[in-house]
């Protein structure tokens, strides 16, 4: 009986051709939508998961409350915050540190001087790191793992330094720390498997955080509370209470504090994040570590199931649509004894072949479409999710799901026909479904101007933010590393502005300013303690910083609104506060009625000599922070600015004379506004996906026009043939069969918009800088939905139209 049931499915697919193609096709788009979309879902869920502990592993973060306003979360902690979590809270079994290379280091072979390169994917971390963690070894062994004096490399760090050599026991040298501040010779004893793309903590070089600690920076024990630079985490007993855990860890923090705290007038909470939770977490600002996006992965989610919701839509339309032409066979089989569970039942089997067909064509479409994506939108989706077993088990109710969806409906509607009535010629039933077909187009055209809303919003948002006025010119600027290895003898700040000199000689070369970091990097501090000299501590307010030489304002075009520093000496009397630049921000934050009330006064961090016009250091995602300039010649980077003529040659002269002053230091270059551009890759990657998955969203539905125009011109070829004859024209005939289809697309205009205003406003309030939505958005979505439907209708329409009425009469 089943099999009796595919044959007949089969010749209904081959009598009607255009039906099945518009199905299988919508439907197959549909499903290589959602495998596509899943596997990006899958992928940013899969983070982290790979630990054998990812179950008890926590990082620890902490707010900071001041004068009982908002908290400042705070994603790292100081060296000292660990260990006493530790010792003091019996559900800890161990904890582990991770100080980020911030910057970056340069690390050479010794024996091989040509194998030199600039590394950033560098961590300090405990030696309890891999009992914590998963990241297997490929050699060496497992308990000396991160002794003092060693260090442990990927497998692809360990072909770039030593080829096809064992590396094992070999000597690497480190230069890092801010300038090369940190130098250590570590022997090689373990090589790691590369990271896994799904790991929050990429890196390809660990060192032991003990031969850190050897610095002088970390001999004053106040420091170890205070000074937030190390990422941790902690991994607790499996039947610990994290509620419980939170309010200890919280009672400690702030003991240890209590003396600050109290002063500044600050309460301190302490939040443990379970592992699997860091990578999608937007409100961590966690730095040096991979960060997704938790509202891009809802968001495509919430795509993927509307796009194969608009292929179903279409084949339940075109199933109702159709059922005049099966009318008759319903009839014909009620009449000799056919049941409706046993038509219902032949009309699912029909659904099911289609969508079988369907999702093997799906699969098809996901595998070739997802080199291209992955090219064209910068994501890293494989074949992972298709090779788990959960997968294979959730696909199957899946399947069931799309067939029951697809099907059930026009199955009983079918089904339902009166063999008396169908034979007879009534198509009473069939007209009751006309409503039914109306609502649906009208779900797909909402769902599809709220989508073309959406294109426009984000790609203006995303324009904005790449040309939005920053108070700072980073055009034609040209950065390099400053030297980490100097000679014996040498003094670095001597090196670097011989240098300098000589670079300022070449034709093509401006201005040189040298900076302790970047705009687009972040900032080279933060304090929570900046204040007046002789304001309460309960006035604190954070701010972030960097040093910077003189020349790095006129070069980058800041505009000093108050105060000189011009022929500003470096030195610095004996006693005497540090000069420092503060923005606008920072002046009006401190109480300053003006920018001039501000000069000359002492504040925490040292005496203001300058206020520079407000600027934005950072991404539209961030307002303005309260900036802090040091001035310090001893800075790490060094912009330039260079001419748009012959670029190649002044880069390859910055080179030739890097070398000759910086010998063994690899050459590295980028230009400052690319750099800054990089913060907005996320948003450039979600733009794109957005960009695909919606066009197909849209092009699903026109197929779904399209099958429906077609079975209404076929619905009404008696009628156009009599309207032809009595004179019609061939533009009339087209505007009677489109005008239906184009009401039902205003209507959804109508609906869509303000769905789409409230949809998109809730997305941009993820930015501190923003676009208004404006009306012309919402008309080029709703022009554009009317084109398409109508360009869609058209064709068949003007087919119909042009067709000789008597062939039309004749047919009937």
């Amino acid at each position: 009986m089943i099999k009796n049931y595919f044959k007949i499915a089969l010749q209904n697919l081959r009598k009607n051709p255009g039906y099945a193609l518009i199905n299988i096709g919508g439907l197959g788009i549909g499903m290589a939508c959602c495998l596509l979309i899943f596997q990006y879902v899958a992928f940013e869920y899969s983070f982290d998961e790979f630990h054998e502990n990812a179950g008890d592993i926590y990082h620890i973060s902490w707010a900071r409350v001041q004068n009982d306003g908002e908290p400042n979360i705070i994603a790292s902690t100081g060296w000292s915050v660990a260990p006493a979590l530790a010792e003091e809270t019996p559900e800890v079994l161990r904890f582990a540190r991770v100080h980020p290379e911030y910057g970056s280091a340069v690390i050479s072979n010794p024996i091989q001087p040509d194998k030199t390169f600039e590394e950033d994917r560098l961590y300090y971390v405990d030696s309890s790191f891999f009992h914590m963690f998963t990241y297997p070894l490929v050699s060496g062994d497992p308990t000396r793992a991160l002794e003092p004096g060693t260090l442990l490399l990927s497998q692809s760090a360990a072909q770039k330094y030593f080829g096809n050599e064992d590396p094992i026991g070999q000597i690497l040298e480190v230069r890092g720390w801010f300038g090369g501040g940190f130098q250590f010779s570590g022997v090689v004893n373990g090589v790691l498997r590369d990271i896994p793309a799904n790991s929050h903590l990429q890196f390809d070089f660990l060192l032991p955080v003990a031969d850190l600690f050897q610095k002088s920076d970390y001999n004053n024990p106040s420091a170890g509370w205070g000074w937030n630079n190390f990422i941790t985490y902690v991994q607790l007993r499996p039947d610990a209470d994290l509620t419980e855990v939170d309010r200890k860890f919280t009672e400690i923090y702030m003991r240890n504090r209590q003396e600050d705290f109290w002063q500044s007038n600050v309460r301190a909470y302490v939040n443990s994040l379970p592992l699997r939770d860091i990578y999608l977490n937007e409100d961590l600002p966690l730095s040096h570590v991979a960060k997704g996006s938790s509202r891009a992965v809802y968001f495509f989610t919430v795509i993927g199931l509307i796009t194969l919701l608009i292929a179903l839509v279409n084949y339940i339309n075109l199933a109702t649509a159709g059922a005049l032409s099966r009318a008759r066979e319903v009839g014909v089989r009620k009449a000799i004894g056919a049941q409706k569970d046993q038509l219902v039942f032949q009309f699912l089997c029909e659904s099911a072949l289609t969508v079988l067909v369907s999702t093997v064509l799906g699969f098809a479409l996901a595998g070739l479409a997802l080199t291209m994506v992955n090219t064209w939108a910068d994501v890293n989706l494989t074949f992972a999710l298709w090779n788990s077993s959960g997968f294979w088990t959730v696909f199957p109710l899946l399947f069931l799901v799309v067939v029951l969806l697809s099907g059930l409906y026009p199955a009983f509607m079918l089904s339902s026909f009166k063999p008396r009535e169908v034979l007879k010629g009534s198509t009473g039933t069939f007209s009751a479904t006309t409503g039914m077909r109306r609502g649906l187009i009208v779900f797909q055209f909402t769902i599809s101007i709220v989508l073309l809303v959406g294109i426009t919003v984000v790609y203006k948002q995303v324009n904005y933010m790449q040309h939005m006025e920053l108070g700072m010119d980073l055009e034609q600027v040209l950065t390099i590393p400053g030297p980490r290895l100097i000679p014996n003898g040498m003094d670095r700040v001597n090196v670097v502005e011989t240098f300098t000199q000589e670079l300022s000689s070449l034709q093509s070369v401006g201005k040189i300013g040298t900076s302790g970091t970047l705009p687009g990097k972040g900032f080279a501090f933060g304090t929570n303690s900046f204040k007046k000299a002789t304001a309460d501590q309960s006035e604190e307010i954070a701010a972030s910083g960097t040093s910077i030489d003189t020349a790095f304002v006129s070069l980058y075009g800041l505009e000093l609104v108050a105060g000189d520093i011009q022929n500003r000496s470096y030195s610095v009397p004996e006693g005497e506060p540090s000069p420092i630049l503060i923005n606008e921000t920072a002046a009006y934050s401190l109480g300053f009625d003006t920018p001039e009330d501000a000069l000359g006064e002492e504040l925490s961090h040292g005496r203001v000599i300058g206020v520079l016009k407000d600027f934005n250091w950072s991404s539209a995602h961030h307002t303005r922070e309260n900036i802090i300039f040091y001035l310090d010649p001893y800075n790490h980077h060094i912009s330039i600015k260079v001419g748009t003529e012959n670029l190649s040659q002044t880069i390859a002269a910055v080179e030739a004379l890097y070398k000759q002053h910086f010998p063994g230091n690899p050459f590295q270059y980028t230009f400052v506004d690319e750099q800054f551009d990089r913060q907005y890759r996320n948003d450039l990657r979600f733009a794109k996906l957005f960009t695909v998955f919606t066009s197909l969203a849209i092009f699903i539905a026109c197929l779904g026009l399209l099958g429906l125009a077609t079975y209404t011109a076929r619905q009404r070829t008696k009628e156009i043939g009599i309207r032809k004859v009595l004179g019609a024209s061939v533009s009339g005939v087209v505007g009677m069969l489109s005008s239906d289809f184009i009401k039902l697309v205003l209507m959804a205009f109508l609906i869509g918009s303000p769905i789409a205003w409230f949809v998109m406003n809730r997305w941009l309030e993820n930015y501190a800088y923003r676009i208004d939505m404006e009306w012309w958005m919402f008309a080029i979505a709703g022009l554009g939905t009317v084109v398409i439907a109508l360009l869609t209708v058209s064709f068949q329409s003007v087919k119909v139209a042009l067709a000789n009425p008597v062939e039309s009469l004749r047919s009937e």
